[in-house]
């Protein structure tokens, strides 16, 4: 079974309920779906209710979304084999659920895939289109949280979401890259299969803050200070053409860098 983790502030409604409807049409109705509420209570659950499919929710009054997955982690089956973590303006093609029990019968490590934008006919990345059965600490930096399967097995030995980053917190991003460090860390294989598993819109960057925000910090978490600073510097010129001023957020990335502590 696969148990899919869905935290929502319930400001996205319409959104939320194309995505259960992609997993009413699923071929294999093997899954469960774990809903941490942070806002709007009564519609969402009142969405909720029109499915048949086996449904948990939780009421949050904290938000942050590394917060939301470490609680709905807690109420994953014990039934599950897999586990992953969903946006609720996310939907899936009908082959999903089958295809991750498929691929992950005998194998109890994490599974991660591609995303697809077909309203614009658009990969949500540049994806490589080669088989990895042994993903890098390197490359799961480029890995998004929505396309990751992770083995029960896995959530089992506690690894959970720093709750220090991630939407909701002084740092908004990075916090599924400190998951996929963590696991591979304990041991644990991720491997990379070149085909299409959710859909997501394809984000438009416009000098979006969060391009740089948080980003010393996470390298911060990740890696030794002398490293981290080394990363900073790398990040910058690799996404300098988004920023309005590049000294002040190489200055502000290496602020976090000398400040965060793990």
């Amino acid at each position: 079974m696969l148990s899919i983790i869905v935290p929502t502030l319930g400001n996205r409604l319409v959104e939320m309920e194309e995505l259960l409807d992609s997993l009413a049409q699923q071929a294999n109705k093997q899954f469960e779906v774990i809903c941490a509420i942070q806002g709007n209570l009564e519609a969402v659950n009142n969405l909720l209710l029109k499915y048949s499919f086996p449904v948990k929710s939780l009421s949050l009054k904290r938000r942050g979304l590394s917060f939301a997955r470490n609680e709905a982690l807690k109420l994953v089956s014990k039934d599950a084999k897999f586990v992953t973590l969903s946006d609720d303006d996310c939907w899936y093609p009908p082959h999903t659920v089958e295809r991750v029990l498929e691929l992950g019968e005998d194998f109890n490590g994490c599974l991660c895939f591609q995303i697809f934008d077909p309203k614009i006919n658009e990969y949500y990345k540049h994806y490589n289109d080669a088989f990895d059965g042994n993903v890098s600490l390197r490359k799961s930096l480029k890995v998004s949280s929505i396309e990751i399967f992770i083995s029960k097995e896995i959530i089992d030995t506690g690894v959970r979401f720093d709750e220090r980053f991630g939407l909701g917190t002084n740092y908004p991003s990075g916090e599924e890259n400190i998951f996929l460090f963590d696991i591979i860390k304990k041991g644990s294989t991720i491997k990379y299969y070149p085909e299409i598993i959710v859909f997501h819109l394809k984000p438009v960057w416009k000098n979006k803050e969060y391009i740089f925000k948080g980003k010393g910090a996470l390298f911060a978490r990740l890696y030794n200070k002398p490293l981290a600073y080394l990363m900073v510097n790398l990040y910058a010129v690799m996404k300098s053409k988004y920023s309005n001023n590049l000294f002040m957020d190489i200055r502000n990335m290496v602020a976090e860098v000398r400040t965060f502590n793990n």
